[in-house]
């Protein structure tokens, strides 16, 4: 069938057929050397609907191509990730509609009172990552529950507090995790982290309740409080998981975020 033709009986455009040619995701069965037109079969016509349907869905074309080229078990694995990543979008989508609707009632988007609180110094285990705002949650816990591992490993326990301090300063986009947790003296000697000490000093701190997803708009609340009382940021501002998310659901996760003042 002519491209035109297979466009119609797959219910997409011709334009989008050449942008999966041009994607590696569908190509035509015959190209004609003197015209260029695109040609393809009626067998094709599963695939083309396939992916105008993950399309459709949402799904990105690196992820279809993964889909495609998969077998049973990866297809499995893809689409429970795609359902994964599309119930944390709704997550966000409430929260925001929450925010809004507060800001309509109060006039305010971010309920969080800030408290100062004072903070001794800490020896901390520390095991840092290079990773993007996208991966970042991700990143982070991996990075977490590895750095629980070597000190386990080590015959020590993992010690409140646990914490993260997460520079993007630097102009690439790229954000340096530092993920921390107290251990006691002696220091340990372990293989992949190493052993510094935390400052204490004053800080402002609000605390968060909910998924990590949301913890922007606490960090805005907090930027904005700063801002209004006359502080400069003196260092990374810490996340400070009170709770583990391997015990509790997300909407339960309390994170206390700390600026030093």
């Amino acid at each position: 069938m002519p491209i035109g033709r297979f466009a119609r009986a797959c219910r997409l455009s011709v334009k989008a057929l050449r942008h999966y040619d041009d994607e590696q995701l569908l190509h035509p069965a015959h190209v004609d050397e003197r015209t260029g037109y695109r040609y393809y079969t009626r067998e094709q016509v599963h695939a083309a609907v396939t992916i105008g349907m993950l399309r459709g869905l949402g799904f990105g074309i690196p992820i279809i191509r993964r889909f495609l080229s998969g077998g049973t078990a990866e297809r499995t694995a893809i689409l429970r990730a795609e359902a994964e990543r599309i119930e944390r979008e709704m997550a966000q989508r409430r929260f925001a509609l929450d925010a809004i609707a507060r800001f309509d009632s109060t006039g305010t988007l971010a309920p969080y009172d800030v408290t100062i609180r004072r903070m001794d110094s800490l020896q901390v285990a520390e095991r840092c990552v290079v990773t993007s705002a996208e991966a970042l949650i991700v990143d982070t816990t991996a990075l977490i529950y590895s750095l629980f591992d070597e000190l386990r490993a080590a015959g020590r326990d993992v010690l409140s507090p646990v914490f993260c301090m997460n520079d993007d300063t630097s102009s690439d986009e790229h954000i340096v995790v530092h993920a921390c947790v107290r251990v006691d003296a002696p220091a340990p000697g372990l293989p992949l982290a190493r052993i510094v000490d935390v400052s204490g000093g004053e800080f402002a701190v609000v605390t968060h309740v909910g998924p990590y997803e949301q913890l922007g708009l606490a960090y805005h609340a907090l930027y904005a409080w700063a801002q209004e009382h006359g502080h400069e940021l003196r260092g990374l501002i810490r996340e400070i998981y009170v709770n583990d998310p391997a015990n509790v659901p997300p909407a339960a996760l309390q994170t206390d975020l700390l600026l030093p003042l």
